[in-house]
Parts: C-alpha cells; sequence; structure tokens
C-alpha cells in the first residue's frame, strides 16, 4: 500500500532578475554522493595528481566531492553571488597560467595535467576571475548577521575554504575548440574530470600597520567549468524562505535535500529539452529509497545505518519542507521506494532569468 504525502502549495514566486545566483552545475554536484563515485576513489588518484602538479597535500581527502557546514555554505553562496553578479568576469580576468603557478608547479608536466589534456580541469577555463570583497561585504552576501558569533563564524569559514583540500570529481561534456564532440551514434561524449585544492584561493590584503582591508578571491575549476551554459539558477531569498517556514533552524539536510532537488529538476529539464525526437523524455519524478537519498545528501553511515529510525525521520521532515515550499507535489510511499514527484512550475529556467 503506498502513502503519500501533500499539503497545499504557496504561490509561485515572481523570479525576476537579480533575485538569483547562477552557480555552475559541476559545483552543485561537488556536494552530492553515489555509489559510483563511492567505487571511483582511490588515494593514488590524488597521488598521482599531486606528483604531476607539484602540489602539496596538507589534509588528504578520503572521498571525491565537498563536505561543508551550514555557515560555511552561506559563505560560499555568498561569494559565489558576488561572481555571478559579474557574470563570472570578476573585477579582474587573471591570466591562468599566472593565477595557477600560485598554487601548482611551474613545469611542463603541470601545465598538461591543468590545462591541455583532454580531462584537464582547467581546459575550458581561459581566465581566471577575481573578487575583491571586505569582510563586511562577505557577510552581508552570506545572509549572516552583525554579530560577533557570525562574525567569527565568516571568519572561520573564510579561512576554512581557503585551506582546506577536497578531490573535486565531476563529469563533463567533452569539446574541441569549443564544439561539442559526439560518438558514431550522434550522442555526446562526456569525460571525468578531477582537480585536489581548496574551493578558493584567498589573499589576506592588509594596509601598512596591518589592519584588513579586503579579500582577493578567486575559484577552483569546478565553480567556473562551463559555467556559462551549465548552470542552475538559485533564488538569494532561498534559504530566508526555509526559516520563514519552520520558525526554527531547520536540519542541514533539509538545505541539502533543497538544492540536491533543483539539481535532479535541471537536469531532467536539460536532458528533455537536449533529447529531440531521439529518446523518450523524463518524467519529472525521482524513485529513490530514503537510504539512498541519504547517501545523495551524504548523510554519515554511522547515522542512516547504525541509527536508521533518526535518519529516516530527517528524511521525511526535509520531504514535508521541500512539498510545503513547492519544491515537491507530493512524495509517494510503496514501504520501499519513495517516488518524489518535482513541481515542474517552481523551478526557474534559465532561459527565462539570463
Amino acid at each position: 500500500m503506498s502513502r503519500r504525502f501533500n499539503t497545499n502549495l504557496p504561490p509561485a514566486i515572481p523570479q525576476d532578475k537579480g533575485t538569483h545566483t547562477k552557480i555552475a552545475i559541476h559545483t552543485v554536484t561537488q556536494f552530492y554522493g553515489d555509489n559510483r563515485q563511492l567505487s571511483l576513489f582511490s588515494d593514488e588518484r590524488i597521488d598521482a595528481f599531486s606528483r604531476a602538479t607539484g602540489l602539496t597535500i596538507t589534509n588528504r581527502p578520503d572521498s571525491y566531492g565537498v563536505v561543508l557546514n551550514q555557515a560555511q555554505r552561506k559563505v560560499l553562496e555568498g561569494i559565489l553571488k558576488a561572481f555571478s553578479d559579474t557574470n563570472y568576469k570578476g573585477e579582474e580576468l587573471k591570466d591562468k597560467a599566472t593565477a595557477l603557478k600560485e598554487i601548482y608547479s611551474d613545469t611542463q608536466t603541470s601545465a598538461e595535467t591543468l590545462t591541455k589534456a583532454e580531462n584537464a580541469p582547467y581546459k575550458n577555463i581561459e581566465a581566471i576571475p577575481v573578487v575583491r570583497l571586505t569582510q563586511a561585504e562577505i557577510i552581508q552576501l552570506s545572509g549572516h548577521d552583525r554579530t560577533q558569533g557570525d562574525k567569527v563564524d565568516v571568519v572561520e569559514a573564510i579561512s576554512f575554504l581557503a585551506t582546506k583540500q577536497f578531490c573535486f570529481y565531476w563529469v563533463r561534456l567533452k569539446t574541441d575548440q569549443g564544439k561539442p564532440v559526439k560518438d558514431k551514434r550522434g550522442e555526446y561524449v562526456k569525460e571525468e574530470v578531477m582537480e585536489v585544492g581548496s574551493l578558493f584561493r584567498i589573499k589576506t590584503i592588509r594596509n601598512e600597520t596591518g589592519e584588513l582591508q579586503y579579500y582577493e578571491i578567486h575559484p577552483s575549476a569546478p565553480l567556473l567549468d562551463q559555467v556559462s551554459n551549465y548552470f542552475l539558477l538559485v533564488p538569494n531569498n532561498w534559504r530566508e524562505e526555509v526559516k520563514q517556514l519552520t520558525g526554527k533552524r531547520a536540519s542541514s539536510y533539509t538545505y541539502e535535500l533543497l538544492l540536491w532537488l533543483r539539481l535532479q529538476y535541471e537536469q531532467i529539464r536539460r536532458y528533455n529539452k537536449n533529447g529531440g525526437s531521439k529518446r523518450k523524455p523524463k518524467q519529472f519524478k525521482l524513485s529513490k529509497s530514503w537510504e539512498e537519498v541519504a547517501i545523495a545528501l551524504k548523510m554519515p553511515e554511522t547515522m542512516y545505518k547504525a541509527n536508521r529510525k533518526r535518519a529516516s525521520k530527517i528524511i521525511q521532515e526535509a520531504y514535508s519542507v521541500a512539498i510545503k515550499l513547492g519544491y515537491l507535489l507530493e512524495v509517494e510511499n510503496n514501504g520501499a521506494t519513495d517516488t518524489l514527484y518535482l513541481n515542474e512550475s517552481y523551478y526557474p529556467k534559465p532561459g527565462e532569468l539570463v
């Protein structure tokens, strides 16, 4: 027997220009996992990248992707808004080779690995955009308050985003001289890409007396790769909507689920748009067990295996918020699988806003 969760949907939110942040889909995928990624990851790949590029490993990633707490995520989103507002041109475009020399070694092998090989992370990136933000601007962009506690959270998040090394992994459309590559059947060819490093490269600029003036920030490859045509539009107020609904701090997994749903919707929309008449369009629904959803949201095994009842409750509560906000029409459960029906009218379409 199936169980359905539903509620009255809120009115559609007007989607005006300037109210959304443009975020590369390759960025968003860093926050979500699957079993395939778990089997592909290895220390050898990190070591090979380090040898080829001269990168010093300061902390060894133990999986693909990125895990941040919500304070760090808010700062990340705030900085990305600053880049988005300039259409990822920044206040300055830094020569790619010059920017990479600050992180990686200046050798032919390093240049080949980073910029020239078929799966080089910076192959599609012509120049590195730079933004300059004061601490107060980052606090405002990230939606934090100007309390001392929030200021401490922001400073710690900036440091984390600048120093914590991750093993980024994404699958992108393969191109040749800017044109998509197709195989003999006429299908687009994809290629796997990885980079090891921090999300941002951040310089602290101080005056003669040592007082902080601003941060000079430029992004890593997954934040830039194909961002001009492969991106999500995320409302700037999406976190505030959750807060207004729940009246309290929602679980971090609620926020993870909502962004994941945006990613799932956009991937289905693009699949259907680019499929033409050659393939059957996908329905805007997802069929997953709650454990698969937990894995996608990078919930630790110690939680979803050892404390199944609590983990399941967290996922169900996140579903409820998603329905009330309009991300989902309903969730149907048949005892083994949750079918999530996406609300097509809720999500912004890139062509409508940019």
